[in-house]
């Protein structure tokens, strides 16, 4: 009896293995779907360990001003380059044509075009810097009269140029699930930046080391998409009446992303001005740590949240509730949980590991662990950008930038920093909202799971506003 129990159990787990080995290898949506979970858990652990050991070293090289002005002059270059956004992601991953050859060349000579003109708007900046500072229009004490501001915003200006020759090829195998070939590129391209940026740190021990090794960076990954992702060979082509039609479709594209300039961008250049480059510059190691947390998040969003959704749109509305969230299950729980982590322990790691210069950045990490336990439920606008419904995500995108910047200008007139990092840890939270009124154009919002992540920020809250 004993024998046939173990030789029925020892068939039972041969069977479970088989399985898993065929859902895994197989072509359907959960095969690819866990396929992409593992690239991106190996992603994520690489991203944690190299930002966490170069922050680590840089932060005992380099003065917390130093990450000041490059936040201020990536305030600049993200203005520019999503005020300039095409929506070409979207569209290679939503529209039909998404793995024509000619259509993908066209969109790649927009996006080069794009990374040209871009780069000569951010330069005529800072010449305008340049100047403004020389004739003291920029107070001569102030945080932003630094001389090497503009310098840096011609240097990273050149990354602009770089990033627009990157492959369209990246986004065709997004549209596939196929997130394996871009992880490889994202972790050869951060491993060598990573240690050719503490060894310029090492040199220079100044802001030009992180300004080279992010220009280092773009370059080097645009070659590996090349050279690494499988697809149609990339090449100049124009043809006008289809570049007036993607023109048309993103005008939105571009009033969205103007919307998230300013809930994204509005934050760095408040505290420059009114706490000045260190405050900065702590706040952005914070917050750099805080990318590494949601950047397994971000990463399944952008591989897999537009292909999965656009799979669950023609299922009743029941069932694509449900698949929705058994998606989004293990993202809730490592949300919840590593948002929680981030708010109790936040301050005692910054104790632990950082240089004592940078130990204020703990109040501010906490904090920021609000925002990962809310993050899973911004997922929820993939279902608009999967219907090309750029309009109402920019009126979505309105609404979330005025509440976002009247809690700043309040942050501002208290002059109080934990109240502005308490308005950007909460900042997607009009969003959420907003999608739960739109539930009738198909946004899905389930009670019992979004209102347990809402009802885990708030304790959370609670606890940092007594401790």
């Amino acid at each position: 009896m004993a024998n046939m129990t173990a030789s029925a159990l020892t068939n039972r787990i041969r069977h479970l293995i088989l399985h898993g080995q065929a859902m895994i290898g197989g072509g359907s949506l959960k095969g690819k779907i866990l396929r992409n979970v593992g690239w991106m858990a190996i992603s994520f652990a690489t991203d944690v360990v190299v930002r966490l050991i170069s922050s680590v070293i840089l932060t005992r090289l380099l003065d917390p001003s130093a990450y000041g002005l490059i936040s201020t002059v990536m305030v600049f270059m993200v203005f520019v380059t999503l005020l300039s956004d095409l929506g070409i992601k979207s569209i290679v991953n939503a529209d039909e044509r998404g793995d024509d050859p000619d259509f993908l060349s066209l969109l790649w000579t927009m996006q080069v075009m794009r990374g040209l003109i871009s780069a000569a708007a951010v330069c005529l900046i800072g010449a305008g810097w340049q100047y403004a500072i020389a004739v003291h229009w920029i107070a001569p004490g102030s945080s932003y009269a630094n001389p090497l501001l503009p310098q840096l915003i011609y240097l990273i200006s050149f990354g602009l140029v770089l990033m627009g020759f990157g492959s369209l090829n990246e986004y065709r195998l997004m549209r596939h699930l196929d997130g394996g070939p871009i992880t490889r590129v994202d972790i050869i391209s951060r491993v060598f930046t990573s240690v050719a940026t503490v060894i310029l740190a090492f040199i220079f021990r100044s802001v030009w080391a992180i300004a080279l090794g992010m220009v280092l960076s773009y370059g080097l990954r645009a070659i590996l998409t090349h050279i690494m992702l499988a697809g149609p060979r990339m090449r100049l082509r124009l043809h006008w009446p289809e570049i007036k039609n993607i023109l048309t479709l993103s005008r939105w594209v571009a009033l969205n992303s103007f919307m998230t300039v300013l809930t994204t961008q509005a934050d760095k250049a408040l505290i420059g001005w009114g706490f000045g480059l260190t405050t900065l510059g702590i706040y952005s190691i914070a917050l750099t740590l805080y990318g590494s947390a949601a950047t397994v998040v971000d990463k399944l969003n952008s591989t897999l949240g537009i292909p999965v959704i656009r799979a669950l749109l023609d299922k009743p509305e029941a069932e694509r509730t449900r698949d929705y969230y058994k998606f989004r299950l293990p993202i809730d729980v490592y949300c919840a949980v590593g948002g929680t982590a981030m708010v109790l322990l936040g301050p005692l790691f910054f104790k632990l590991v950082y240089d004592p210069r940078y130990v204020t950045g703990g109040i501010y990490f906490a904090l920021f662990g609000l925002k990962l336990v809310l993050l899973p439920m911004h997922l929820s606008g993939n279902f608009l950008f999967a219907q090309l419904r750029f309009k109402l995500m920019s009126m979505i995108g309105l609404i979330r930038s005025i509440v976002f910047l009247s809690g700043m200008a309040l942050a501002v007139w208290l002059q109080s920093i934990h109240v502005m990092v308490i308005f950007i840890a909460l900042e997607n939270l009009p969003e959420i909202l907003t999608y739960y009124l739109l539930r009738r154009t198909g946004v899905p919002f389930l009670v019992r799971r979004d209102g347990l992540l809402l009802g885990i920020a708030a304790v959370l809250g609670v606890y940092l506003a007594l401790v």
